[in-house]
């Protein structure tokens, strides 16, 4: 009996999160209602507050699974390897893309471009952490140039028609980052 009560739970926490994600792309976070997500979503608002208090904890959820990938795809080797951080990377983003392009498309959202950079900056600093035991103050500024820079490549790259192909785009970005992160080259 777990297993089917665990589907379900996964099930709802989907459609709300889903949900979220398409009302987002409609109008401004604050404007979401825990409503316009329950029915969206097809649950009840009884069903909503049995997985969320808020709709900013929809929110924070999101970025909270983010980070545990963005911690997960760092230390996955014990070398960093720009190639393989960003098709990682990549396919963090293709399993939400509308998250993304709706972030990338809306000059209201640029906060949440802020968070994403910043939580890149915390999991590149901590990688840095875990093999170096110590993160200098160039490293540092280096690590916020790498991640403002990445950050700002791909919200370019959703935001235009995508003439470039990822694959081409990766590979440019990771040459880029071997210049600007030297130490782990």
């Amino acid at each position: 009996m777990t297993k089917k009560t665990d589907r379900r739970v996964i099930r709802t926490k989907k459609n709300i999160r889903n949900a979220f994600i398409q009302l987002i792309g409609q109008k401004e976070l604050e404007q979401v209602t825990v409503t316009d997500i329950a029915n969206l979503a097809d649950i009840d608002r009884k069903t909503f507050y049995l997985h969320y208090d808020t709709v900013l904890d929809v929110y924070k959820d999101l970025l909270n699974e983010l980070s545990d990938e963005l911690l997960l795809l760092l230390n996955s080797s014990k070398t960093f390897d720009f190639s393989a951080f960003f098709k990682g990377l990549n396919q963090i983003m293709e399993k939400d893309m509308s998250f993304y392009k709706t972030i990338a498309e809306k000059d209201s959202y640029s906060f949440l471009i802020n968070e994403c950079t910043s939580l890149l900056n915390q999991k590149l600093t901590q990688k840095i952490l875990s093999d170096y035991g110590t993160v200098s103050i160039n490293q540092q500024i280096k690590i916020e140039y790498a991640s403002s820079g990445i950050i700002g490549v791909y919200i370019n790259w959703i935001r235009s028609d995508q003439n470039i192909p990822l694959k081409q785009l990766v590979e440019v970005l990771s040459e880029m980052l071997k210049l600007t992160l030297p130490f782990y080259s």
